[in-house]
């Protein structure tokens, strides 16, 4: 069957036909074929798969008897999918039959991912089995007219699906029953004669009982319907929808009972609503169901004047489990991280998992902050021990922000928020802490949103210029190379300052677009330098740590170098130590690329990061730039001896050194002693535009 007829199909179940994407269950249905008179399926037999019929005719029965006929675009064995793999009918062809066939694994897999499904499929459901039911009252009331005609209704009796009752009017004790009651209850048949009604049914009281049997004496009701639980002879019990009737004109009359055993709907029911309000991995309680929950504290709350505490809790170095490990790994980890809290909650508190590695506590009915902050203190004291994944440890805490009703809010999407944006500031700060809400924090984050909102304009706006900073050679005293540094000078007139914009550019990936422009500038000047002069300087370009991220970041670099054509060689890339480290076999790789094409690398920030010398010796590296927190107190003993150390290694490793923030003669004599090759800094100029640095390097 082609794929556009396997859809159509799909389209056609009513359960399906309004989801938006159906090609999760199209991609993982296979095809079925079953010759006239084949069984797809017996009764008792155990089975995991739904048939979508897309051609032919079958029958459903029920111990040899005809219960419903399905066919083309109808479906069989979906309950199979949904917890009672145990069928509870056979189905068996009455023509040749194709079908579609989807198994249990692919379909709750739907489910999971489509919970829009869960009510669509139970109306779905209940519609089929009230066509049953027609056929089974049809059959009961046909059933009646045999115990009016002949003696053989014990065996017509006994034909049907179903538990039947014939019931006295007055007493409601059982007359008569079919097969599959006493097959059901473990009683023998004399046994149930005799036995009074609501002693099989005893989780109705006598009151209820003589209440629903009187509106059918007194014609209140035609029909009366009704659930409860049947309790077999060994003492256990099972759900059951009862029907009762009132057959008055019989002599002498008598109540009908039909009874249903629903332990199928009702486990379909449970496995519904554990889909929709648990989640699957740790079986925590879900975004949904903390939702309703934290609803009801907030009314209860609102009456009592007690405070609620919503907890947002985010776990630390997750990432490196499933980074090392596997997702797999990184669900075991979520899991066992779940059970620690077992025991540790009140009856009344939610614990639950909104998604990743996010959990959320509730806490209701405070008097005071006090017991938010202990139960905070607790969550980051049990996670102190490490937990173990395939036979590694790993040492993780909590980022934990807090929130109080109704101190920081009166609805659940502002707490949630506050409780988040306190989260993510103790998140900045390392983690394995907590942090309480305060107004100052949404300030914070709505200064970084318009800032963020400023750079998209700026960009747009054209607002952004680069100036370069010249790099000085030590023996020479000859400008023999820049660093492009970005400028922002707003229409108003303010500069912003890169120490403000680049950390939100980061955060937001809007670094990607301000690199691209960066680097696209500089090739442009170099461009414009060699044609003006013949050749040209070489430009140092940073590159931040999360533009190495980007997948077709030596693609972009190469087509602006061929766009612009120039010589690579007059570009240097500059990565800071700790952008390599905390990326470093995709930095060796990508580093590795920059080298191929003819261009220099450059290690920005040398010293403060914690490159270990194994991983120098891997890197492509031409040039050790050494921070300028060292060059600030060079005087000083520690920081000359580790001065002196990287220009050594430099040395016996054939690179380069540049020193930053170079802004004395006493700094600049000192490195030179050292045999440092260049500087930048205040010393020699601060970072100009293009055409003022040009007439340093070209004076004439």
């Amino acid at each position: 069957m082609n794929p556009k007829t396997t859809l159509d199909f799909f389209y056609k179940i009513s359960f399906l036909k309004d989801l938006p994407d159906l090609s999760f269950l199209q991609e993982n249905a296979s095809d079925g074929f079953y010759s006239k008179g084949e069984f797809l399926f017996k009764e008792g037999e155990v089975g995991d798969i739904m048939y979508i019929i897309t051609s032919g005719y079958l029958e459903v029965f029920k111990e040899n008897r005809v219960i419903a006929k399905r066919g083309t675009g109808e479906y069989i064995g979906e309950m199979a999918l949904l917890g009672n793999k145990v069928r509870s009918a056979s189905a068996r062809t009455i023509s040749d039959v194709k079908t579609i066939e989807i198994h249990e694994e692919h379909f709750l897999k739907f489910l999971a991912l489509n919970p829009q499904a869960f009510l669509p499929l139970f109306q779905t459901l209940t519609h089929r089995w009230k066509e049953d039911l027609g056929i089974i009252d049809s059959d009961n009331l046909e059933l009646k007219k045999q115990i009016q005609l002949n003696k053989k209704y014990s065996r017509l009796l006994d034909d049907t699906y179903n538990e039947i009752f014939i019931l006295e009017q007055d007493t409601y004790r059982i007359l008569q029953t079919n097969s599959k009651a006493f097959q059901n209850l473990g009683y023998t048949a004399d046994e149930l004669k005799n036995t009074i009604f609501n002693d099989i049914f005893q989780s109705l009281t006598w009151d209820e009982l003589r209440e629903k049997f009187s509106n059918l004496i007194t014609k209140k009701q035609i029909q009366v319907s009704f659930e409860c639980e049947s309790k077999r002879k060994d003492g256990s019990t099972y759900p059951v929808e009862v029907r009762i009737q009132y057959f008055e004109l019989e002599d002498p009359p008598f109540i009908y009972a039909i009874v249903e055993d629903i332990s199928d709907k009702k486990a379909m029911e449970l496995h519904i609503r554990e889909l929709a309000f648990y989640d699957t991995l740790t079986k925590l309680p879900n975004r949904n169901l903390v939702i309703d929950r934290l609803e009801i504290m907030l009314a209860r709350g609102k009456r009592s004047s007690k405070k609620i505490a919503i907890l947002s809790l985010n776990l630390d170095k997750f990432k490196e489990v499933n980074d090392s490990l596997g997702q797999e790994a990184g669900n075991q980890f979520l899991i066992k991280t779940s059970k620690r809290f077992e025991g540790s909650l009140r009856k009344e508190d939610t614990f639950g998992r909104i998604g990743g590695d996010d959990f959320i506590l509730l806490l209701p009915d405070l008097d005071d902050e006090s017991f938010a902050i202990t139960m905070a203190e607790r969550a980051l004291e049990i996670m102190i021990k490490p937990v173990e994944i395939q036979g590694r440890q790993f040492h993780s805490s909590f980022s934990i922000g807090i929130a109080f009703y109704p101190n920081n809010g009166d609805n659940i999407e502002t707490l949630f928020k506050n409780s988040n944006i306190a989260m993510h500031q103790i998140k900045k700060k390392g983690g394995h802490d907590y942090q309480i809400f305060d107004s100052s924090m949404n300030d914070k984050i709505i200064a970084r949103l318009n800032l963020e909102q400023d750079l998209r304009k700026a960009l747009k706006n054209k607002e952004f210029e680069i100036h370069y900073q010249p790099k000085v050679n030590m023996g020479s005293g000859k400008i023999d190379g820049l660093e492009a540094l970005i400028r922002w000078k707003q229409p108003n007139g303010k500069n912003v300052s890169p120490a403000v914009f680049i950390p939100v550019a980061e955060e937001s990936r809007i670094i990607n677009m301000i690199g691209e422009f960066t680097f696209t500038t500089a090739c442009r000047q170099i461009r414009k330098w060699c044609d003006k002069y013949g050749s040209a300087v070489k430009i140092g370009v940073n590159l931040s740590g999360k533009e190495l991220d980007q997948p077709d970041l030596i693609s972009k670099i190469k087509k602006i170098i061929d766009r612009e054509d120039i010589d690579p060689k007059y570009i240097e890339i500059e990565v800071t130590e700790t952008a390599v480290m905390s990326h470093i076999e995709t930095a060796i790789d990508i580093l590795l690329e920059f080298k191929k094409l003819g261009m220099q690398i450059s290690i920005d920030d040398f010293g403060a990061g914690y490159t270990s010398l194994g991983y120098l010796k891997k890197l492509p590296v031409d040039t050790l730039k050494i921070d300028q927190s060292f060059i600030r107190d060079c005087t000083d003993k520690s920081n000359a001896a580790i001065i002196q150390g990287i220009i050594t290694i430099s040395q016996e490793m054939g690179f380069k050194t540049i020193a930053e923030g170079v802004e004395t003669q006493e700094q600049h004599d000192f490195l030179k002693n050292l045999e440092c090759d260049q500087f930048q800094g205040y010393l020699c100029s601060k970072a100009l535009p293009s055409d003022e640095i040009a007439r340093l390097i070209w004076p004439d």
